[in-house]
């Protein structure tokens, strides 16, 4: 018999037994069956309660493991807002998600309660533990990349600041940087490694070819095609204009200049 047709029973009355007259064969038969009636509803009282109990647990169980798993999600929403450290995350994570089964599961007073929650709830922080998991993992990239941001910005300013005739420290600012964008290959894989490259050594250029515009516009346009050919095509373009206007502007004063000193010398003559 199922449980809800148990509990839908009306309650069961134990029957009274028959009153044995002395000597009477036939009343011992009618105390048997009494007897027997007896046991019946006493067995059917208990299988009601049983299947109350049961129903009971299954309830609570419910009722905690959805407990359960709404403050794990509460608290790691917590944790994301207020903790951007990877390891010290998912520690604060693991040990609120064992205090808070060990606080849920104190409320259940049936020991087989206890237990089955234990299991359901061994069950549902697997799953969010996962999510925790990979939340820690994208905050140790996050972590890295910071890291690396820092490393390529310095050293690009030190590459700037290199004299142009010390090619040997620039390129070493430049592996510097190059060696923190392979360190994190294996988290950004191949592809995205490779693009970081590439605009890597267009970046360091950049920094140098505009010192070198700058400080020397006709060295600059003599090594264009050789130590800056791989500067990106648009800025390599547009830095040699301004280059060459910049040395146009220079031979224009010049020669004004040059003017101005023999008319001078001129008038002075005469």
């Amino acid at each position: 018999m199922k449980i809800p047709q148990i509990l839908a029973q009306e309650p069961v009355a134990v029957p009274r037994l028959p009153r044995v007259p002395e000597g009477n064969g036939r009343g011992m038969l009618a105390l048997g069956a009494g007897l027997a009636d007896v046991g019946q509803a006493l067995g059917q009282i208990a299988q009601a309660q049983e299947a109350r109990r049961q129903l009971q647990i299954k309830t609570d169980v419910q009722s905690a493991a959805a407990a359960y798993e709404l403050g794990l999600s509460r608290m790691d929403a917590d944790l994301q807002l207020a903790e951007r450290k990877p390891e010290a995350y998912f520690q604060r994570w693991q040990t609120g998600a064992t205090d808070l089964q060990k606080r849920i599961g104190e409320r259940l007073t049936d020991p087989e309660a206890r237990q089955t929650f234990e299991r359901v709830a061994a069950g549902r922080r697997v799953n969010n533990e996962n999510a925790a998991l990979k939340h820690r993992n994208a905050l140790f990239i996050d972590q890295e990349e910071g890291k690396l941001v820092t490393l390529v910005a310095a050293k690009k300013q030190l590459a700037g600041l290199t004299p142009l005739g010390d090619k040997e420290t620039f390129v070493q600012h430049y592996r510097d940087a190059q060696a923190g964008v392979e360190a994190l290959r294996p988290l950004k894989g191949d592809k995205a490694t490779n693009e970081r490259l590439e605009r890597l050594q267009s970046e360091f250029l950049e920094e140098r070819a505009l010192r070198h515009r700058n400080v020397d516009p006709q060295g600059f346009l003599n090594e264009l095609g050789t130590t800056y050919l791989g500067l990106d095509a648009k800025v390599r373009d547009r830095y040699a204009e301004i280059a060459r206007r910049d040395l146009d502007h220079a031979q224009r004063e010049a020669r004004a200049q040059f003017d101005r000193s023999m008319t001078e010398q001129r008038e002075e003559a005469e």
